[in-house]
């Protein structure tokens, strides 16, 4: 199951990349602000734990924060 998870993990993140990376070029209204907005939701639907979430769908949730986070770093760092 780890190995699933790992897979799953690797998947969600790099897909939320690409998908932030081609919002980030294609829509010049997409902000850090509203980047920052993504992720709080996140954070907030992390911090909800709603019953029945399997572990699975932690896996995704977490790659999804971490992608998140990462982007919003480079970001922040192109900006400086």
């Amino acid at each position: 199951m780890s190995d699933l998870k790992d897979q799953k993990y690797r998947q969600v993140f790099e897909a939320t990349i690409a998908q932030l990376t081609i919002r980030r070029r294609t829509d010049p209204k997409f902000t850090i602000e509203d980047l920052r907005q993504l992720l709080h939701t996140e954070y907030t639907h992390q911090g909800n734990d709603w019953v029945g979430r399997g572990s699975l769908a932690h896996v995704v949730q977490s790659a999804t924060i971490a992608a998140y986070e990462q982007f919003l770093t480079e970001c922040q760092n192109e900006e400086t």
